[in-house]
C-alpha cells in the first residue's frame, strides 16, 4: 500500500495519550488515542488500521515510524510556540530551553534520564521523577521569579522524554558499584562527584566517571579512603566466630565485585549476640545509608523497591520468610531480572536488572530451602560476655574513626582480586563458583592464608547443609532408613512411603512436613536431591520402557552419612545404594 497519507497527531489533556488521525490517499479515515512512545499501543492502532483498510498489517508496517515522527514535530513545534499576542515564549519553550546545557540518554530498559548539575557536581535522574521536575521548576524560577505551571512543565517533560528516548544515546546506570574498560568504580556518592578507580595496579581517586552512578534517596557518601590500612582492624567491632571470620572478610570483598552472582549473607543468633551490630556495620562499609537496616518485607513489591534503590539489602528481625520472598531473594543473588508497569505507561514493563548483595538477620535459622541455602553464608554469632559489652556511641565513634582506613584496606583487596583473578582456579567449584573464584583471589589482599577462605566456606555449607536435612522429617529418616536397609534399596514411591512409615520414629511421622502420598514424598526428595549428594546420598535416574526406574550408584563425592537415595515421580521404581 502506498505510504502516502496525512497523519495528525494531538496531545489530550496534556497527558501522554494522543489523539492519532490518519487519513490515507484513497479518502479512507482513521483515528485512535495512544500513547505514541509505546511501541505496544503503535502495533495495536496499525493492526485496527490494516483490518479497517482490509489489508495484511505487514503493509502498514511503515506507519509505525511515521507516527513517532509526526508525534515527535508536533511536540517541538508546541514546546517552540509563542504567543501570538504578546510575542513572549511560553512556559514550555523556556523549560526547553533551560534543559538546553543538560545530557538526556536512555538505558537498556528505555527509561529516559537526565544527567543534571547542582552544587558544583552532576546528579543522574529519571525525568519522569519529582526530582527532575523539582530541578525544572526551580531552574525556571531563577530566571522567571514565578513557578512555572504544571501543564508547562509536563509539556516540556513530554518533549524532553522523546528527546532522550529516540535521540540521546543508550547508557547504562549504576547504583554504587560498576565495571568499565575492565576497570571497577565505586561512587563515593559525596557532592564532589569523585569516583574510586580500581585496577589490578591499585586504586584511586577520579574526579570524573566514565559511568553513570544514581544515588537514590537516603543513600550517604563513604569517607574519602585511606592507604595502609588492615582489614583486620573491622574485627574489634563485630562478633565473629574466628573461623568464620575469612566468611565475612571474602563477602565483604564480593560486595564491591561488579558482576554477580551475588551471595546472601545470613546472620543468626541468640539474643545479645550484636547481629544488628554486625549487619548494620558490613552495610555502612559498603553501601552507607541513613536507614542500613530495613523491616521484613512483606511483599514482593516491598523487596522489589528495596533492592532498586540500595546496593545493599539488608533486613533485621527477620522471624520468617515466605516461599515467594525466598525466590525473589534467590533472583536477586543471581538471575536479577524483575519487571514492573512502567510509569505512565499503563501498556508496558519496566524491566530492572538487580543484582544485589543480600544480609539477613534473625534469632532462627533463616535460611532453610535448598536453592536459597546455595547462594548462602550463613553466620551463628557466639554470645557476649557481659564484661565484654561497650556502649554503643563509644563503638560507633571509634568506627567512624577507623573507617575510612577499613575501606581503603578493602578497596586494595578488590585491586588484589583483580590482579590474581587470571591465575586463579578452584577445584570442584560449588554453585557459587564466581563468588569462590573471586574470593580466593582476593585472598592476599584480605589477610588471608592460602585456601583459608575455601575451607571455611565449605565447612560453612557442610554445616548449613546438616540444618536443612535435619530441619525436614525425610532428610532426618532416611539415613537411618537406608542404614537399617543394608545402604540399598529399591522399589516404587508407594513402597518407600510405606517403608518409612513403617520403620521412621512417631515423633517424625508427626511433623508438618512429613508427606501424605508418595508424589509428595518424591516431590521432597527431589528438592533435598543436592543436599543429598552433599553427604553422600546420591541421585541417578534411568529411564526404561515407558516407567522408568531409578537406579542409586556409588557416590564418592559426599561427605558423612554413607547412604545414598533419590527421588521419582509416584510411579516409578526406586532403587537405593551405599556410597563409599
Amino acid at each position: 500500500m502506498s505510504e502516502e497519507c496525512q497523519i495528525s497527531v494531538a496531545p489530550k489533556n496534556g497527558q501522554l495519550a494522543r489523539n492519532v488521525s490518519i487519513q490515507f490517499a484513497d479518502g479512507t479515515k482513521f483515528h485512535d488515542c495512544i500513547n505514541v512512545h509505546s511501541a505496544k499501543a503503535r502495533r495495536a492502532l496499525v493492526r485496527g488500521a490494516a483490518e479497517k483498510l482490509a489489508v495484511d498489517v505487514v503493509d502498514l508496517e511503515w506507519l509505525d515510524d511515521a507516527i513517532v515522527d509526526a508525534a515527535n514535530e508536533v511536540d517541538i513545534r508546541v514546546a517552540t510556540a509563542t504567543k501570538p499576542t504578546s510575542g513572549r515564549k511560553n512556559q514550555a519553550t523556556q523549560l526547553m530551553e533551560l534543559a538546553e546545557g543538560v545530557e538526556l540518554f536512555h538505558d537498556p530498559g528505555q527509561v529516559a534520564y537526565a544527567r543534571i548539575s547542582g552544587d558544583g557536581h552532576y546528579e543522574v535522574v529519571k525525568l519522569r521523577t519529582a526530582a527532575f521536575r523539582r530541578w525544572l521548576a526551580a531552574a525556571f524560577y531563577h530566571v522567571a521569579g514565578h513557578a512555572p505551571s504544571e501543564g508547562a512543565i509536563e509539556n516540556a517533560l513530554q518533549v524532553l522524554e522523546g528527546n532522550a528516548l529516540y535521540k540521546g544515546p543508550e547508557r547504562r546506570v549504576h547504583l554504587r558499584v560498576a565495571e568499565h574498560d575492565g576497570r571497577i568504580y565505586v561512587d563515593l556518592g559525596d557532592r564532589s562527584g569523585n569516583v574510586i578507580e580500581i585496577t589490578a595496579d591499585g586504586w584511586q581517586l577520579r574526579e570524573e566517571s566514565p559511568v553513570m552512578f544514581r544515588r537514590p534517596k537516603g543513600m550517604l557518601p563513604h569517607p574519602v579512603p585511606v592507604r595502609g590500612g588492615s582489614l583486620d582492624e573491622l574485627r574489634a567491632f563485630v562478633n565473629v566466630a574466628p573461623g568464620d571470620w575469612p566468611l565475612v572478610a571474602a563477602w565483604l570483598v564480593a560486595a564491591l565485585q561488579p558482576r554477580g552472582p551475588d551471595v546472601l549473607l545470613a546472620v543468626q543468633g541468640a539474643q545479645g549476640s550484636a547481629k544488628t551490630t554486625l549487619c548494620k556495620t558490613l552495610r555502612q562499609i559498603i553501601d552507607p545509608h541513613e536507614a542500613p537496616l530495613r523491616s521484613d518485607p512483606r511483599q514482593l513489591n516491598d523487596l522489589v523497591a528495596m533492592a532498586n534503590n540500595n546496593r545493599v539489602v539488608a533486613i533485621d528481625n527477620l522471624s520468617h520468610m515466605s516461599d515467594t520472598v525466598s525466590d525473589a531473594l534467590c533472583r536477586i543473588a543471581t538471575a536479577g531480572g524483575f519487571t514492573r508497569p512502567a510509569s505512565g505507561h499503563d501498556d508496558e514493563e519496566t524491566i530492572l536488572d538487580l543484582q544485589r548483595p543480600v544480609i539477613l538477620c534473625g534469632i532462627e535459622e533463616l535460611v532453610k530451602r535448598g536453592d536459597l541455602l546455595d547462594r548462602s553464608i550463613v553466620l551463628n554469632l557466639p554470645t557476649i560476655a557481659d564484661n565484654r559489652r561497650r556502649l554503643e556511641v563509644d563503638l560507633d565513634a571509634e568506627f567512624e574513626e577507623a573507617r575510612p582506613r577499613i575501606f581503603g584496606a578493602l578497596l586494595s583487596a578488590a585491586s588484589t582480586a583483580q590482579r590474581n583473578r587470571p591465575f586463579t582456579r578452584i577445584d570442584n567449584p560449588s554453585r557459587m563458583a564466581d563468588f569462590e573464584h573471586w574470593a580466593t583471589a582476593a585472598e592476599p589482599g584480605l589477610g588471608l592464608a592460602p585456601g583459608e577462605f575455601l575451607r571455611a566456606n565449605r565447612a560453612n555449607r557442610a554445616d548449613a547443609i546438616e540444618v536443612v536435612l535435619s530441619s525436614t522429617p525425610i532428610g532426618s529418616a532416611l539415613p537411618s532408613f537406608l542404614e537399617r536397609a543394608g545402604g540399598s534399596w529399591s522399589g516404587t514411591a508407594t513402597e518407600l512411603l510405606e517403608q518409612l512409615n513403617s520403620t521412621a520414629e512417631d515423633a517424625l511421622r508427626r511433623q508438618k512436613g512429613w508427606p501424605k502420598s508418595a508424589a509428595a514424598l518424591s516431590g521432597i526428595l527431589h528438592r533435598l536431591e543436592t543436599h543429598l549428594r552433599a553427604v553422600g546420598v546420591e541421585v541417578r535416574d534411568k529411564r526404561r520402557g515407558h516407567k522408568g526406574t531409578k537406579v542409586i550408584g556409588d557416590h564418592q563425592g559426599g561427605a558423612g552419612t554413607k547412604n545414598s537415595v533419590s527421588s521419582v515421580s509416584s510411579d516409578r521404581r526406586w532403587a537405593a545404594g551405599g556410597g563409599r
